[in-house]
């Protein structure tokens, strides 16, 4: 069927927004599934999306997978022959990656997708574009294979994923005859310790940098660690992200040298103090999942005013 065609007739839409992206831990060959939904004028097939951050478990490197998925559970035919269309979609609506339209015969339980639809090091350097606000917006376009959709539905979807930000500054008085210095990072919802930092390191050798997970249910953290000098300018040391698996603890080794810092304790060292401002970011995993909207016989401006909404929503509040 031609494709040209294909996208001047009715079809089921569905749109997924993944917010606070940056925090999703997945590793490769693990994906964020979508909520479920009906395609409710394609036989009432039940469905949902898996998008793999790091690839799924083929030999591509460094690409985003993206797969349609039809339940087990689904009503309709054994074998139901669709097409569809995956794409990533900007904050006014339009493409900004799209994987084409690709016929597919679907039995319960059956994928059909991309293993390699997008580079990840492409979405990563065009933040602005496909991450505004850190939300990441897919959609899915199906149309029948045999015969046609009476009526256009558009279906909104949203996965938000928690996330909690700390600025602060660490001081160390008497740095000279320093030899460990710890902070606690404390929940913002309840006051309860999430993690501790322990700065340590003998006289004349490097400083180390030695977090500790306090609460088991933190899946990734982001860390990045400034020194402030004399003249109160800030000097990167620090700028990682740590995948808490298995284990409860992650060290950095060398963040700075404490002899050159002796050295030139004059710039480093006013009084003896070492000041660090820190940031620290985290997540303990997906807090809500949600079909938004539903449209039903709306045309293409409500789908683009759709994400309007949605941006402007989360720049005003966050936790929208």
């Amino acid at each position: 069927m031609d494709s040209q065609n294909i996208t001047e007739r009715k079809c089921f839409s569905f749109t997924w927004a993944i917010e606070n992206f940056s925090f999703c831990w997945k590793k490769k060959g693990e994906g964020i599934s979508s909520p479920t939904f009906i395609a409710d004028t394609i036989e009432r097939t039940k469905w949902h999306l898996t998008l793999y951050p790091d690839g799924d478990l083929s030999e591509v490197k460094d690409s985003i997978s993206f797969f349609l998925i039809r339940e087990e559970d689904s009503k309709g035919p054994t074998d139901l022959t669709i097409s569809f269309e995956l794409s990533f979609i900007a904050a006014d609506g339009s493409v900004l990656k799209s994987s084409g339209i690709n016929v597919y015969s679907f039995t319960r339980g059956e994928s059909g997708g991309y293993p390699e639809i997008l580079n990840k090091e492409l979405l990563l350097s065009q933040r602005q574009q496909f991450l505004p606000n850190d939300i990441l917006t897919v959609r899915c376009r199906m149309w029948k294979e045999f015969g046609q959709i009476t009526e256009e539905i558009q279906c909104f979807a949203r996965t938000q994923i928690g996330a909690e930000r700390r600025l602060f500054v660490w001081s160390i008085p008497k740095f000279s005859t320093f030899q460990e210095s710890y902070f606690n990072i404390k929940s913002i919802s309840n006051d309860k310790p999430v993690m501790t930092l322990k700065l340590f390191g003998r006289s004349g050798a490097l400083i180390n940098l030695l977090v500790l997970l306090k609460d088991r249910r933190i899946k990734c953290s982001f860390f990045h660690m400034k020194l402030v000098n004399a003249s109160e300018n800030e000097v990167e040391y620090l700028k990682d992200t740590i995948i808490f698996d298995s284990k409860s603890e992650s060290l950095f080794k060398g963040i700075f040298s404490k002899k050159v810092l002796m050295e030139n304790k004059q710039l480093y060292l006013p009084n003896d103090v070492l000041t660090l401002h820190c940031e620290c970011s985290y997540t303990t995993g997906i807090v809500l999942e949600e079909i938004d909207k539903i449209y039903c016989g709306y045309s293409n401006s409500i789908e683009k005013k759709t994400y309007h909404v949605m941006i402007w929503n989360q720049q005003r509040n966050p936790s929208i």
